[in-house]
């Protein structure tokens, strides 16, 4: 299994990216980015560990449409990105996306009104060769705890990376968050979840408490699937 942190994990502490990396260091395969193009400088010279091999980067869900596709594209060899997260409402003139990057399309939460259905995110993924699937746990376990296993099946093998969080934790209560830790949460696991792709954590830590992501990727790394 590879695990990779979401430098969104760490909204509310404050640190650059590069301070992200720093801090977490070895205790993670890898990184998804959260990218946005008004701050593409702030992904010049990022010192990566040898051990960083499974980054992907996360289109901010605030850009309304891809521009710049030449700096995405040389981010993506400084950081060794091989997927891009998107969520198919930023999507707005399939014809500009270039054919030589790899996006994965997100499941969408039911705040957002249109896909949240995996049969409506998978028609999309199908209508283009270099679409993927990056299923969120999270935003079906909302809709119904245990949904992910009841559905899973019929769409497994589409599943190309998996953002890893659950809506209830048993040790916090942060206002308009969705997304927690797992090791924690008062809800189980989803219990068939594919172990070969990678996995990304998506949950909120708080400030001052790395102690808790270490927690979260040992309690991951002990999954076993049915």
């Amino acid at each position: 299994m590879q695990i990779r942190l979401g430098t969104g994990c760490f909204y509310f502490w404050n640190l650059s990216l590069q301070e992200i990396v720093d801090k977490v260091g070895n205790i993670v395969d890898g990184f998804e980015f959260i990218m946005d193009y008004k701050k593409i400088n702030d992904f010049n010279g990022i010192d990566l560990l040898p051990e960083h091999k499974c980054n992907s980067i996360h289109l901010c869900p605030h850009e309304k449409s891809f521009n710049a596709f030449d700096n995405l594209k040389s981010v993506m060899k400084e950081l060794n990105v091989k997927q891009v997260i998107v969520h198919p409402q930023q999507l707005d003139n399939f014809e500009q996306i270039p054919d030589d990057i790899n996006f994965l399309i997100e499941n969408m939460d039911f705040r957002k009104g249109s896909f949240i259905k995996i049969s409506e995110v998978l028609n999309l993924v199908n209508s283009r060769k270099n679409f993927g699937f990056n299923l969120d746990i999270c935003h079906l376990e909302e809709l119904e705890n245990g949904l992910t296993d009841k559905m899973i099946d019929s769409f497994k093998h589409k599943i190309d990376a998996m953002h890893i969080s659950l809506p209830e934790s048993k040790l916090l209560n942060i206002d308009n968050c969705p997304h927690y830790l797992c090791f924690d949460s008062g809800l189980s696991m989803p219990k068939k979840l594919p172990t070969n792709i990678p996995w990304t954590i998506e949950g909120i830590i708080p400030i001052n408490s790395l102690e808790m992501l270490k927690k979260e990727v040992e309690f991951l790394r002990g999954y076993k699937s049915l």
